[in-house]
């Protein structure tokens, strides 16, 4: 697409195109291969390039040079920072750097080797807690305690996103059973489910949501001898719940996908949940999904308030028939009081991982 454009050549604006070109530049020494955006004139055919893209076109080989290297790149260091909070200015003193040094990093210039080490260090909360005990000093009380509360958050952060991992393998390592409807725990679908089911539902206290959950798992499992999250419910005297859910809510409070609200009145106390993210309804099949909203539709027919899906699974002969805090087998799936909507699924041809 042509634009007109001072042609340096001509001395006149002209029309010209703006192409793309392999250029060859030296960046310490080191032989560096970019596209680079030139322009050319349709009258003299010469091809030049503004200040803005010769700018551009050195970043880029800079930023190739930067991963040849294992280096992080201009924007890589522009993160670093911003995940902390702090202007450019308090970030290098931070650092014990000059006042301008993340500024030229950031605007394309090279870091050396020492600096990129400590940046790449800096990605570990647990490292820019021992900066900040260091470095204190540097930085203005203002900027110091919001590093720290930063800092802190990271660290809370870093601490559920490893308890989430180590207990869905945990989980995951279970066999197929019917405890947990011969699928191996998937921690992905989980969540996602309770995200839809909120979404459906709108905020739900927590022994509604573990109500929902339940149903859904077991509804599912007695039309297809599958359960869709693979999560093992245990018998607790407010009815079943996932086994750790407790752990897998807060992580994803932490993550920021769901909001927690500590509600008392009168005679109760709870937690309600609410979406924050959309529900990733790609993990679910179109059957799932039909099961899912159909059995939600059913319960919402019954009766929304936690203390009613409560009385409800109560009189469920899996929830009769299972010791306390022992493990609910799907079997009992096939005598759920619940009826749900016709619906049209596939059968599977038998247990998952």
């Amino acid at each position: 697409m042509e634009k007109k454009m001072f042609c340096p050549q001509c001395d006149r604006m002209q029309p010209v195109k703006t192409i793309q070109r392999q250029e060859t530049f030296t960046v310490r020494d080191e032989k560096v291969d970019v596209l680079s955006e030139l322009n050319v004139c349709s009258v003299c055919k010469e091809e030049f390039a503004t200040t803005e893209q010769e700018e551009e076109n050195v970043r880029k080989a800079y930023d190739e040079y930067r991963r040849d290297n294992g280096l992080l790149t201009h924007s890589e260091v522009r993160d670093v920072r911003v995940q902390y909070g702090l202007s450019q200015t308090a970030f290098s003193r931070w650092l014990g750097w000059g006042d301008v040094t993340i500024h030229r990093y950031e605007s394309g210039s090279l870091q050396d080797s020492v600096h990129n080490e400590a940046l790449l260090l800096l990605r570990d909360p647990r490292n820019a807690e021992k900066l900040l005990e260091m470095n204190r000093g540097n930085l203005d009380e203002a900027s110091a305690e919001r590093l720290e509360r930063t800092v802190s958050a990271r660290l809370n952060a870093e601490v559920v996103k490893l308890i989430e991992q180590d207990l869905a393998a945990t989980l995951s390592l279970v066999a197929p059973s019917e405890f947990n409807g011969y699928r191996r725990f998937n921690v992905e679908r989980f969540e996602n489910l309770v995200l839809h089911v909120l979404e459906k539902t709108g905020p739900a206290y927590k022994t509604a949501v573990n109500k929902y959950l339940w149903y859904i798992d077991f509804c599912y499992y007695r039309d297809q001898t599958l359960s869709i999250t693979g999560a093992q419910y245990l018998r607790f005297p407010h009815g079943p719940i996932p086994k750790s859910y407790d752990l897998i809510f807060a992580a994803m409070i932490e993550k920021g996908s769901l909001a927690v609200e500590e509600v008392s009145g009168k005679d109760f106390a709870g937690e309600r949940y609410a979406p924050k993210t959309r529900a990733n309804t790609d993990l679910f099949q179109g059957d799932e999904l039909k099961m899912i909203d159909g059995c939600l539709a059913a319960l919402a027919a019954k009766g929304r308030t936690a203390r009613q899906l409560s009385d409800m699974a109560h009189e469920e002969a899996a929830y009769k028939l299972t010791k306390d805090r022992e493990p609910i087998s799907y079997r009992h799936a096939a005598d759920l009081k619940l009826k749900l909507p016709a619906v049209k699924t596939r059968k599977t041809s038998g247990p998952r991982a």
